[in-house]
């Protein structure tokens, strides 16, 4: 009878850990946000206090292709997941609020960040892949250091796919910073 009330209280545990992480924004925009052009729609980011996972995929690949050439989150997903920048095995809803961690392994991604050890060995097996990108994501300045599981405001997700731009613009310009319109040569 004792052992019963153990297997009992293990996977009561087992089931508050397993869905309890989600969260979902209260705010809802008054127009959808899926009708913005990529101009509005970066624009429209500034003013959310958290991001859904499914506009943090449309954000990077806006960073990522400098365009959104996708009617929906299914064909971005699917586009973002082909080049390894999401993972289905993260089961994340696309009204999901995007947390810290989950932007900064899009952003290591994206930017072609060398891997650490821990993220080769960790990661490669799905233990702390976003955790590991975290770190590297900060220490390429992608991304402020700050709790992995904090929730994306769109200010930092601009900041971050700002960050990615420069970082890409430095990579294809072998170096050469962008300041200023005369600094990119003429067609």
């Amino acid at each position: 009878m004792h052992s019963n009330k153990n297997i009992f209280v293990v996977t009561a545990i087992a089931a508050m850990l397993s869905g309890g992480c989600a969260h979902y924004r209260e705010f809802q925009p008054q127009v959808e946000p899926e009708t913005y052009s990529e101009t509005q729609f970066l624009h429209y980011l500034s003013s959310v206090p958290t991001v859904t996972f499914a506009e943090g995929c449309r954000a990077m690949l806006i960073a990522t292709d400098g365009a959104d050439h996708f009617g929906n989150h299914d064909e971005r997903y699917a586009a973002l997941r082909d080049r390894d920048i999401v993972r289905d095995s993260w089961e994340l809803d696309p009204e999901q609020s995007l947390d810290v961690s989950t932007m900064a392994f899009m952003a290591t991604k994206i930017c072609d960040i060398p891997p650490s050890v821990c993220s080769t060995v960790f990661g490669s097996w799905g233990l702390g892949d976003r955790r590991y990108a975290h770190k590297q994501a900060s220490a390429a300045q992608l991304i402020p250091y700050e709790p992995s599981y904090k929730f994306v405001t769109g200010g930092e997700l601009l900041f971050t796919v700002a960050k990615i731009d420069d970082h890409l613009a430095m990579r294809e310009g072998q170096g050469e910073k962008i300041n200023a319109p005369s600094d990119v040569a003429a067609p």
